[in-house]
């Protein structure tokens, strides 16, 4: 396990899959209860022709919950930081969800650094609600502990029909986010992003190509505030039928072919 660091102490987890130095790198960005592992499925596809970056952010996955507080701006810096130190520049970031969040507070306010953006399950929210489901996911976690929050997010952050497909199979699958998740560190997690600012607050035009993707039955960052977003960033704009919140694992073969083909046209 290779552990990169920060300024203040806290270990940040990450992997890397390098087999031509002179390939460009993708970063991958998880999203809240996600871990490395998520990203995993998508590596076969992308090594031939990027070195591929996996980290876990602060309060993730194998990653520190550190001592400072959590918020975007600092997950912006660690990550920095850590491009730094493994000597990248011009990446491209492919983030879900909260990833997606700190993908795109990076690339806006460091521009240079960023070569392509994929960003996935995002969009200019309904702040005040997104708040509200927040709040009630740390009561469930803190009243019923890893497992309780990962049953009541499944139906939030997946769609009707994977949820149908793969019912026999949900038990596994609660039980593996439970195990790969700190409590305390999930508890610090939800609480730092309800303090943090509207999408709509900071978001700008980017000189950066960017793609926005959403799943057509995605609860948390539903179509319309998706394309908004893409609208806002000029970004190109992807919709995948029958799919929720975490659409990489619901249609794997439409997100591979759709993320490969944005990131190749990017290459020298």
């Amino acid at each position: 396990m290779t552990f990169f660091k920060t300024s203040d102490g806290c270990n940040l987890y990450y992997e890397t899959i390098a087999q031509q130095p002179a390939n460009p790198w993708v970063v991958f960005l998880n999203g809240t209860a996600q871990t490395t592992l998520y990203w995993r499925p998508l590596a076969p596809h992308l090594s031939a022709e990027f070195n591929l970056l996996f980290y876990d952010a602060r309060a993730q996955g194998r990653s520190d919950l550190g001592a400072i507080p959590l918020t975007l701006e600092g997950h912006v810096d660690d990550l920095t930081a850590l491009l730094q130190q493994l000597n990248l520049t011009r990446v491209n970031l492919v983030g879900l969800s909260h990833g997606a969040r700190v993908a795109l507070r990076l690339a806006l306010d460091r521009p240079k650094l960023v070569r392509r953006l994929v960003l996935g399950s995002i969009g200019v929210e309904n702040h005040g609600q997104v708040k509200t489901w927040l709040y009630c996911w740390q009561q469930i976690l803190r009243t019923g502990g890893p497992e309780a929050l990962a049953w009541s997010m499944l139906p939030m952050v997946v769609g009707t029909r994977y949820l149908q497909r793969r019912k026999r199979l949900l038990s596994g699958m609660v039980a593996a986010i439970a195990a790969r998740n700190k409590t305390e560190a999930l508890h610090r997690h939800l609480q730092a992003m309800q303090q943090y600012a509207p999408l709509e607050a900071w978001v700008r035009p980017i000189d950066v190509p960017c793609q926005v993707i959403c799943g057509t039955e995605d609860q948390i960052a539903t179509p319309p505030q998706a394309r908004r977003l893409a609208d806002l960033l000029t970004a190109e704009y992807i919709q995948i039928e029958q799919a929720g919140h975490s659409f990489p694992a619901e249609k794997p073969e439409v997100f591979k072919r759709a993320t490969v083909t944005f990131l190749s046209s990017a290459k020298p």
